[in-house]
């Protein structure tokens, strides 16, 4: 068969044209490795692809060289391909039903079998998850799509049960079907080179990739823009009115907004069409309504379902989708034309645009009157103003969640690049040149799309062939799966033996037991030494549960009942069920009285004597029934009557009642059927129920939002919202924080709470672990997996880890858990103290001041002083002991400051006087900085850090001791204890030269000020809640003051300011006066109740007023 085209033969004339020949070829080579070499400075695509064998590339390879070689090998190709496009033709017109019928389930099926297996693109997590939940993501910038899958959800009407993900992604292939037919359809009515160059550029591309079963929303825009610019071609070629163009514009919009940018193009259509009299006035207003009309009807249909134009709204009031308004991206260093950016688009363009790029590049500079005089047609200028806009915008385009996640919001490049490809390169057919040229184009991107589809499919891992023709080979062969499991380790299958074990328990279960002798312990553990890989078969393992009576020794629960003992390096098979259960077990624990409770999904509630267990312990597995079963499962709340399953349960401590945690976030009491607690309504986003130490059940779903009954307990933190990877949750001790698992086996942590060491290596999504659990009386944590995999991890002795989570809680401006995080890491240990120090710096400390740097139930003291040296020179104490000083308005921490030595603990007052600053700890230690060698030098001293002065206990021993002041005259020091004690120490002697006896108020005393003149010493002293008290040395008396009583822990500070006027600050900033009363010339205030101390200025009428996040005041009064 000969090429349907008249060829000239290039290949060997005149020696500039050979010149020419080499010159395309070295632009073509330069063009690629340039790209690659571009994106090397994020080379995300190449990490993507590394999985891919080499034994892939070296078959690629032996059909790419000959390509290169040998001219034959090159007009076979193109023979080949112009036959079969001649057969596909004929048979296209003499069955066109059948011809097209064909064509679609073939192109279906193939999108099906390589289907995407991995979820780390783009916003698939958010798709999927919202499928779970019965409804579809809303996306409010792609209105028909989404509007298309909300529609589809309301099969749940008719069928509750039914999976939406596993819908939505045979919607996807589908639609995948429908490309290819209409790909297919139009081309063969195109002209003469489109219609055989158009499917190499729209076939052979990794973009098809969105077509296989993927959950995203861009296959239906990329879609719909190929049929608009297919539509913009035959208005040009005068087949079809503007009417139609108008109308596949409105539905390329109105599937993704971001198709409005092809709008250069449709005015130069509508200006073609009035140009030629084919539309009058009217007529331009009717297409408008055609072009805006859809994309109305979508949004408005959609508010049944969600308010789209409430998200459209917050979209258009923050316009930063472009990396030069982005102040994220400027702030990260991600602009323009940085280097990371400039590699993201490469790689974009690798994926998108290779093949058409480099072929246009090449023959700009092969033949650029030949492509100039190609742009000035009116089919190549349409589709020029098609593409060199979407160009625009995907290289300004900002990624909120970076590459290679958001790689399939850049597929809208790709229909423009490519119809603009084709219409330069259409006339290149007739040379043989540049048709070996544009084979070997196509089959480099032939090669990255079909490793891009199937690194997605995650075919180099999965026996895919099994997995699809599995089900019906089954059918014939008995027991299939079973002998395949047999062979795992001989095939290398072992990552899959969970996957195989499934199956065979649902084709044999008569085998059951059987199976789970194969699955046995000895099985188990070799597969947990398998590295973790992404997007593995889940394993069994569901729970796990400190067996009674022990706090090292841990009980693991799977999915078909049985219970698995370890401690230390001993992983035992102890119980199982002797039938299976109807449903999987969701989650186990412990009774009171050491019996294993088991919960499945359907609500039997299994109970195990601890009697079986022992003797499982002690010897061989104990192969036990569900006599004991009993089966609690409450009605569903939904309209749509969507099953409900169970999640989680716990065991009530004070009276040991079973609560169980349903898929709709409902806590109920299994006995007496009683709903404890109704969360967050939510459905199937609820994972983890614990009791805290009140008893009161707390849960948490996917996205990190706890449940809990705010009327009986009160938690003094808030946790953020996160994407669906919540796993699990577990308290503090204290319950002022909390540390949250992710599917990865990360830590996340919230409130005041330590930093273990990291589990689990940054990389790729896992997506295995299920259970934390706290080992108590130990700084340790235990993580599971579905594996069986278990982990523990201590307390971050390196100090690796901490540097790196707290590093990231202050860039997202997490201030508060990163301060309370390290105050518990510094009383931990040594290793800690350099961290703390390095993290909270002076940027940190000028950061935070004047923010709101805590939420009102997070306000802890970050500073426990003010100290005025002068007016002008301020110095602040903070938990750590060390100065922080404030000079012209402007914070700087003295370097060198802060207790060093080991073990230390928190500073709570200070004092200053003529020559030193002295400030009291929790252990009654106090310790001293010789002022004012620190400040203004011109070089950094040595010594900085603090010395001990005098141990109180040393003098008194057995007291808590709540404040330390020093007397006006400079050589007296004094310090109280919460009973009342008054110790008065010598400042140069150290020696104790008074003890005073304060009657003790009717609560512990918190803190006091006191001035001593000719009638001797008066103090003033208080306890969080008030009364405060005046106690006068010369009559021995001590008198309450009125007013005083706050009734809860509201009060901060107490001070003098004139005579003997008492004025006490509590912590929303408010100052408290008695008799006499002075006019401040400001009344501060702080809503979040983080007020910290406040001082008056010798001789001066001024008072300073001390934020915790470092914010001054300066007052004056009368």
């Amino acid at each position: 068969m000969m090429i349907p085209f008249p060829v000239r033969n290039d290949m060997n004339v005149h020696f500039f044209l050979r010149f020419r020949n080499l010159r395309s070829w070295i632009v073509i080579v330069l063009a690629i490795t340039g790209l690659f070499l571009l994106g090397r400075r994020h080379p995300w695509l190449q990490e993507r692809l590394s999985p891919t064998p080499v034994e892939f590339y070296l078959c690629w390879g032996l059909i790419f060289v000959p390509a290169i070689l040998f001219q034959r090998y090159v007009d076979w190709w193109w023979k080949t391909y112009f036959r079969c496009s001649r057969y596909c033709s004929n048979r296209q017109k003499r069955s066109p039903v059948w011809f097209y019928a064909v064509v679609f389930f073939l192109a279906v099926g193939l999108f099906w079998f390589f289907r995407v297996n991995r979820s780390d693109s783009g916003d698939i997590w958010h798709f999927e998850h919202a499928a779970e939940q019965g409804y579809a993501f809303l996306v409010e910038h792609a209105p028909l799509e989404t509007l298309i899958r909300c529609w589809i959800s309301e099969i749940l009407r008719v069928w509750p049960e039914t999976n939406l993900v596993l819908v939505y992604r045979w919607f996807s292939c589908v639609l995948g079907g429908f490309y290819v037919l209409a790909v297919i359809f139009l081309c063969s009515r195109a002209e003469r080179t489109f219609s055989w160059f158009a499917p190499l550029f729209l076939f052979i591309t990794p973009v098809l990739g969105i077509y296989c079963g993927y959950q995203e929303v861009y296959g239906l825009p990329v879609f719909l823009q190929v049929i608009f610019l297919f539509s913009g071609l035959f208005f040009l070629w005068n087949r079809i009115s503007i009417s139609w163009v108008s109308g596949c514009f409105s539905l390329a919009i109105c599937t993704g907004f971001w198709n409005g940018i092809l709008g250069f193009a449709y005015l130069y259509l509508f200006w073609k069409a009035w140009r030629s009299s084919r539309i009058g006035v009217w007529d331009g207003f009717i297409q408008l309504l055609i072009v805006v009309a859809p994309a109305l009807v979508s949004l408005a249909l959609l508010e049944g379902y969600a308010n789209p134009f409430a998200g459209i709204s917050e979209r258009l009031g923050k316009p930063n989708l472009l990396i030069p308004i982005n102040q994220t991206a400027q702030t990260a260093g991600y602009t323009t034309f940085s280097a990371v950016h400039l590699a993201d688009f490469a790689n974009e363009l690798i994926l998108v645009g290779l093949a058409p790029m480099v072929l246009m590049l090449t023959r700009l500079l092969h033949e650029p009157r030949r492509m100039l005089d190609r742009l000035r047609r009116s089919t190549s200028f349409f589709l020029m103003l098609a593409a060199v806009p979407v160009l625009a915008l995907g290289f300004l385009y900002y990624s909120f969640i970076g590459f290679p996640l958001d790689w399939d919001l850049y597929t809208f490049m790709f229909p423009s690049l490519s119809f603009l490809g084709v219409a330069i390169m259409g006339d290149t057919l007739y040379s043989r040149a540049w048709r070996k040229r544009v084979l070997a184009l196509f089959l480099i991107g032939a090669a990255i799309a079909s490793a891009w589809i199937l690194q997605n499919a995650l075919f180099w891992r999965y026996p895919l062939f099994l997995r699809n023709v599995g089900p019906f080979v089954s059918v014939l062969v008995p027991d299939f799966y079973y002998r395949q499991m047999g062979n795992a380790f001989d095939a290398g299958n072992e990552y899959d033996l969970y996957w195989l074990a499934d199956q065979a328990l649902r084709e044999s279960p008569d085998k059951y037991q059987e199976i789970l002798r194969f699955m046995d312990d000895w099985t188990i553990s070799s597969l947990v030494n398998l590295p973790p890989r992404a997007f593995d078969y889940a394993g069994w393992a569901c729970d796990m549960a400190i067996y009674p009576g022990s706090s090292d020794q841990l009980c693991v629960f799977d999915k078909y009942g049985r219970i698995f003992f370890h401690r230390d390096l001993v992983f035992k098979w102890i119980y199982a069920l002797e039938k299976p259960l109807s449903d999987p077990i969701v989650a186990g624990d412990f009774a009171l009285d050491g019996a294993a409770i088991l919960l499945s999904a359907k609500g039997e509630i299994v109970k195990i004597p601890k009697t079986a267990l022992e003797s499982g312990i002690s010897g061989e597995v104990i192969w036990g029934s569900e006599t004991s079963a009993i089966t609690f499962l409450p009605d569903s709340p939904s309209s749509l009557n969507l099953p409900v399953s169970m999640v989680d349960l716990a065991i009530r401590k004070g009276d040991g009642e079973i609560c169980v945690l349903d898929n709709f976030n409902r806590v109920w009491e299994t006995s007496t059927g009683t709903l404890v607690l109704q969360g967050i309504p939510s459905y199937r986003e609820a994972i983890a129920l614990h009791f805290s130490a009140s008893d009161q059940p707390v849960t948490i779903d996917v996205h990190n939002r706890l449940s809990f009954d705010k009327d009986k307990l009160t938690l003094p933190f808030e946790t953020s919202w996160f994407y669906p990877i919540v796993r699990d949750f577990a308290f503090t001790t204290d319950e002022r924080g909390m540390q949250t698992l992710d599917l990865n086996g990360n830590i996340h942590y919230i409130g005041s709470t330590l930093v273990y060491e990291d589990t689990v290596m940054p990389g790729e999504i896992v997506d295995r672990y299920v259970k934390i659990l706290p080992i108590p009386l130990k700084d340790r944590l235990v993580l599971l997996d579905n594996r069986y995999r278990i982990v523990e991890t201590d307390l971050d002795a390196s100090g690796f880890t901490t540097r790196q989570k707290i590093s990231g809680m202050i860039n997202a401006g997490n201030y508060a858990t990163a301060y309370n995080a390290l105050s518990l890491l510094w009383l931990k240990g040594s290793q800690f103290t350099s961290i703390c120090y390095d993290l909270i710096d002076t940027e940190m400390a000028r950061a935070v001041r004047g923010m709101p740097m805590y939420k009102t139930h997070e306000a802890v003291p970050m500073y426990v002083d003010i100290l005025p040296l002068s007016e002008e020179l301020l110095v602040l104490l903070d938990r750590w002991g060390r100065i922080i000083y404030e000079k012209k308005g402007v914070l700087n921490i003295l370097d060198g400051s802060g207790l060093t030595n080991w073990p230390h603990y928190e500073a709570i007052d200070g004092a200053s006087g003529k020559e030193q600053i002295l400030f009291l700890c929790k252990d009654g230690t106090v310790w001293e900085y010789r002022f004012p060698h620190f400040l203004g030098e011109d070089r950094t001293p040595f010594g900085r850090a603090p010395t001990l002065w005098v141990d109180l206990n040393d003098i008194e021993a057995g007291k808590h001791w709540i404040g330390v002041e020093i007397g006006e005259s400079g050589d007296e020091f004094y310090a109280l204890s919460a009973d009342g004690i008054l110790l008065c120490i010598d400042l140069h002697g150290k020696a104790l030269s008074q003890r005073v006896q304060i009657p003790t108020p009717e609560r512990s005393i918190f803190d006091f000020a006191l001035k001593k003149d000719e009638f001797g010493l008066a103090i003033a002293y208080t306890s969080r809640s008030g009364p405060a008290y005046l106690y006068t040395q010369f009559d021995n008396q001590n008198r309450d003051i009125q007013q005083s009583r706050f009734g809860w822990d509201v009060i901060c500070d107490i001070q003098f300011s004139q005579g003997d006027n008492v004025v006490l600050l509590d912590r929303f900033g408010v100052l408290h006066q008695y008799v006499p009363v002075f006019a401040f010339s400001e009344t501060p205030y702080t809503s979040i109740m983080d007020a910290a101390a406040i001082r008056f200025l010798s001789h001066t009428k001024k008072v300073i007023w001390l934020r915790n996040n470092g914010e001054i005041k300066r007052l004056r009064y009368q």
